[in-house]
């Protein structure tokens, strides 16, 4: 793994990210880099091959008692869709949008509908993806 950031390392990894690599917001990368750059913020993108992204209990999901909109690519290369419909399922209340042509980044590869789709659950619209 590149341990030094740079941009062409962020183009690869758009790559994985996104649905339309094209659709890569510039200031993502730039945002990425500067975490990169900061004290700890190297172990944070490190920690993301395993121990940061482990599964969370399903105890702990059964326990969120806020309604929630899980959103999900379908497109999804790090973390399939699959795991949003079981999360959806298991979260009491959870409303579950799952955006087509979008990959692990939705609000990126789709931002009207990520956007509309949270705006609609913040006013206690009907969420239709």
């Amino acid at each position: 793994m590149n341990l030094f950031p740079s941009a062409l390392a962020n183009r690869f990894f758009s790559n994985y990210l996104l649905f339309k690599p094209q659709n890569r917001d510039p200031n993502h990368g730039l945002y990425s880099i500067e975490v990169l750059k900061r004290k700890g913020g190297r172990n944070a993108f490190m920690r993301g091959q395993g121990s940061v992204v482990s599964a969370v209990p399903e105890s702990a999901l059964r326990k969120i008692s806020n309604k929630t909109l899980v959103i999900w690519g379908e497109n999804d290369r790090l973390f399939p869709v699959a795991y949003g419909v079981n999360a959806a399922a298991i979260i009491p209340n959870a409303v579950l949008c799952k955006i087509k042509d979008a990959g692990h980044l939705p609000l990126m590869d789709q931002p009207e509908i990520f956007n509309k789709a949270v705006i609609d659950f913040l006013n206690d619209i009907e969420v239709v993806c």
